[in-house]
């Protein structure tokens, strides 16, 4: 009689999931659909930071609870050429009629909740300006995965579904945000198909206005940029906080412009860590590593 063989998994084999091995680029971010907008980009011939872009842009579409397409962007871009580090602190400000007593008689010892905490967006304008300063692609090249991802929609994760349902009484609160978030008055189930129509034309828009533009690559992305800050979308707002008696006015879309800053840095070990200002909570990790610096990591297991 034949003996069987033997098989057994190693401890590094345990998982049957693939290790990723590859040549030529790595991308690591929340959503694999977004990983793979990056890598369709670069499969290209875009850089590093066209694919960030496209990446990022997915995500604000794949990951809507943790961020969204017309909020924050902190980023960091490191340029092999120079090895310089640069930040595009993509943190919108205050609008100008915001009202500190009016803050503190609604929300006491916190801003309150709704349509007054907003500031200026900022992700937009940050993404066109990484795509002016350090990309080679076009906005509709870049914008392009994050728009279909939007319009026809994604398969619910588990992730996502458990954050929407886990905060269902606080979207319901805000009609707009219910017509997305609660579709048929409730929270999406793993497998079903979400859609944010309203978001993808939004982002269909600015594709078509970079596109009918006429000139060169600036141009283009300068006109995506117009359509959201100088143009309906900023429009839109403007009317949606006149309407809801909010701070925000066209003129503090219209006037926003990115920051282009250097990083904060400090040295860990044989690594130099960047981090944006004080704007974003990098600061904070740089201050841990510091902190750490003269401990002996290895010897507390």
């Amino acid at each position: 009689m034949e003996a069987k063989p033997s098989y057994k998994l190693s401890a590094a084999a345990e998982s049957f999931r693939p290790t990723l091995m590859g040549r030529d680029y790595a991308i690591s971010c929340g959503h694999y659909l977004a990983a793979l907008a990056a890598a369709r980009i670069l499969d290209r011939g875009g850089n590093a930071i066209d694919a960030g872009v496209a990446a990022a842009m997915a995500l604000a579409v794949l990951q809507p609870d943790i961020v969204s397409f017309a909020g924050v962007a902190p980023t960091l871009i490191y340029s092999a050429h120079n090895r310089e580090v640069t930040s595009l602190a993509g943190l919108g400000h205050w609008p100008r009629a915001t009202s500190l007593e009016r803050l503190r008689a609604e929300g006491g010892q916190a801003i309150p909740e709704g349509l007054l905490r907003t500031v200026v967006p900022a992700a937009p304008a940050t993404h066109i300006e990484a795509l002016r300063r350090f990309g080679t692609i076009s906005f509709a090249e870049a914008a392009a995965p994050a728009a279909e991802l939007a319009t026809q929609g994604f398969g619910m994760y588990r992730m996502l579904a458990n954050s929407l349902a886990a905060d269902v009484a606080s979207y319901a609160r805000w009609p707009s945000s219910a017509a997305v978030f609660l579709p048929g008055g409730r929270a999406p189930e793993v497998g079903s198909l979400f859609r944010q129509q309203d978001l993808g034309q939004t982002i269909s828009a600015m594709i078509a206005a970079s596109e009918r533009a006429s000139g060169g690559r600036e141009a283009k992305l300068q006109a995506a940029e117009d359509y959201f800050y100088r143009g309906p979308v900023a429009q839109a707002i403007h009317d949606f906080h006149v309407a809801n008696d909010g701070f925000m006015r066209k003129e503090d879309l219209a006037e926003f412009r990115v920051p282009v800053e250097g990083t904060h840095s400090i040295q860990f070990g044989e690594y130099e860590v960047h981090a944006g200002g004080a704007w974003c909570q990098g600061v904070l990790l740089l201050q841990t590593l510091a902190s750490l610096r003269h401990v002996d990591l290895r010897a507390m297991k």
